[in-house]
């Protein structure tokens, strides 16, 4: 079964296309205001579909990693911009998880480390120091963590 399937989660039917649907249009909204061909826009979107599977992204979170996919994909971040992105998710993870952000953020980076592809594109883009981003994976660590599944 593709990613692309519906599976039972968390003892439900479970399809991440139609769960996602609504950062899969802002994507492909995004790609074509950003003169993509429907098609090509399509793709781009489709391309997220495993991943906010493969992390139990949620919905609001998908739509988040959207906006910062299209954001960049018009206008890569400069330095300064990255920067700020860092010091920001430094902060949630602080605020969020306290003594613990360290043990987390290594986490998601151990869980980073079992996907290259993505972990590839988040550093090409830079978009791995997002805030939505790193809010969506450091939780997906997190749960992951919890349920025993990264090791």
């Amino acid at each position: 079964m593709s990613d692309n399937d519906s599976t039972l989660h968390n003892g439900s039917l479970y399809d991440p296309a139609k769960t996602h649907a609504t950062a899969l249009r802002e994507i492909e909204t995004n790609e074509i205001e950003g003169l993509a061909t429907p098609e090509a826009a399509k793709a781009v979107a489709a391309q997220f579909v495993p991943v906010f599977a493969r992390y139990d992204i949620q919905p609001v979170d998908a739509s988040n990693i959207a906006a910062a996919v299209s954001h960049v994909r018009r206008a890569p971040a400069d330095t300064e911009t990255v920067a700020g992105w860092a010091a920001k998710s430094k902060e949630y993870l602080r605020s969020e998880y306290g003594n613990d952000a360290g043990q987390v953020l290594a986490d998601t980076q151990k869980l980073l480390a079992k996907d290259p592809a993505f972990k590839a594109y988040l550093d090409k883009t830079q978009l791995g120091s997002h805030p939505s981003v790193v809010r969506a994976i450091s939780n997906a660590a997190v749960a992951f963590r919890k349920a025993g599944k990264l090791k």
